[in-house]
């Protein structure tokens, strides 16, 4: 049972965020830390903390996922009418890095518990918007009040572009002198995530940006007493997104260890606006490239572990890559094999990363059920409409092959000789061109 209630840990901040290089150009933007205290079998939502901030919230898109998050949070004006909202789900958990290769292979802690379930919003700040509350089912949290600033001038950021996933890449723990280290780790990061499949064939509307954030994450290793977790604050890591000036849908944070260590939180499918509280984090080390895959896995395309739990006293939340029957990929992949994450009588597929460090790629149920209707909401799928011998032309020609962009992976030729393809079985130009 949940309480609606709402309690003040912290008290309202107004504070300014800085760029290592100045003040922020953006809008100003509120930042609501909310998190779900039990008691027994009741529970209570509470606002933990207000905070009005310059810098960007992440990137709000005119068309919001259909599927209905459990949770919403109200912006009200001062009629009561609402006049902004914005789903949410708790994270609840963090997933814990698979085993480094060659360790002893303990998985007994697969994931950890969040003590408190948080969430942590950052959402446009609306100078109209007096009070917020939160909207479960038929009930609702009375109102708390938001702070209200002095009126100031700023500069608007320039508009996000639909038909673009925005992934963040932040820095953690390295002074200004070690930037350049980070950098270097951010590159590989940004390289090997594009070269893999689903985001190879749509890299050319995938933008990864780099920052240099100095401010104290609160990342931790050895986070409760594990070894290879690291967990950060989330309230920090929102904020310092926040303050990046950089567009932003995912977060990646890149803590500065060279000790084997990371973490993801998983959504559990509820909601596909932005990244909530479910970004990853990775160390600094030589399997940071595919760590980040897997972790990424988890908190984007919220994906299963392929590896099975010594103890399974964990929930298994539903995902494509680890299911009750294989037939829920056969159209894919004749992959089955016995046992994974949380369940020794599920099936998953062919091997992949989301079961060793040493296999660098997705599987193609992974791939086809998973990630790539996540990605379809941020970079709509133009070949969607087509069918049989026309898809397959589509999909070559518009993404494996970018022959549409500036900057397309294949030659004048080749792209020339799918057109013509596309055009003789079709009767009109490839989708991506048309439109």
């Amino acid at each position: 049972m949940k309480t609606l209630k709402v309690l003040y840990l912290v008290g309202v901040v107004f504070c300014s965020l800085f760029w290592t290089v100045g003040a922020v150009a953006g809008e100003r933007v509120l930042i609501v830390k909310i998190t779900e205290l039990q008691s027994g079998p009741n529970s209570e939502i509470v606002f933990d903390k207000l905070t009005v901030s310059t810098g960007l919230p992440p990137v709000q898109r005119l068309t919001k996922d259909s599927q209905n998050a459990p949770y919403e949070l109200q912006v009200l004006d001062s009629k009561g009418e609402v006049i902004y909202t914005q789903e949410f789900d708790f994270t609840r958990y963090i997933e814990v890095p698979l085993p480094e290769s060659g360790s002893e292979y303990q998985v007994e802690a697969p994931r950890i518990p969040l003590k408190e379930p948080e969430a942590v919003l950052v959402i446009p700040y609306l100078p109209e918007g007096v009070e917020i509350r939160v909207k479960v089912a038929d009930e609702a949290t009375p109102p708390a009040p938001v702070p209200s600033v002095p009126e100031s001038s700023y500069q608007p950021a320039d508009p996000a572009q639909e038909g673009n996933l925005y992934i963040l890449l932040i820095a953690s723990g390295f002074s200004g002198s070690e930037m350049s280290i980070f950098q270097n780790t951010a590159q590989e990061i940004k390289d090997y995530l594009i070269s893999k499949e689903p985001f190879a064939s749509r890299s050319s509307n995938i933008i990864i940006s780099i920052y240099e954030n100095t401010d104290d994450l609160g990342c931790e290793n050895g986070c409760e007493n594990i070894d290879r977790l690291t967990c950060c604050n989330s309230e920090k890591v929102m904020a310092s997104a926040a303050a990046s000036g950089h567009l932003y849908d995912e977060i990646i944070v890149i803590n500065n260890t060279e000790i084997y260590s990371g973490g993801g939180y998983r959504d559990h499918g509820f909601y596909k606006d932005n990244s909530a509280s479910t970004y990853c984090i990775v160390y600094n080390g030589s399997a940071t490239n595919p760590m980040s895959l897997h972790e990424f896995g988890h908190s984007f395309g919220d994906l299963c572990d392929e590896y099975t739990y010594d103890d399974e006293d964990f929930s298994y939340y539903d995902c494509a890559n680890c299911r009750a029957r294989c037939s829920a990929w056969r159209s894919v992949s004749k992959g089955c094999q016995l046992s994974c994450d949380a369940r020794s009588d599920y099936y998953r597929p062919e091997d992949s990363i989301m079961l060793t460090l040493g296999i660098p790629y997705y599987n193609l149920p992974s791939i086809h059920n998973g990630l790539i209707p996540r990605l379809n909401y941020f970079i709509p799928d133009v070949c969607a409409t087509e069918e049989g011998v026309a898809y397959g032309l589509c999909k070559a020609y518009c993404e494996a092959m970018d022959c549409d962009s500036d900057t397309f992976k294949a030659s004048d030729k080749a792209c020339i000789k799918i057109y013509d393809k596309f055009v003789e079985y079709t009767g009109r130009e490839p989708p991506c061109e048309a439109n």
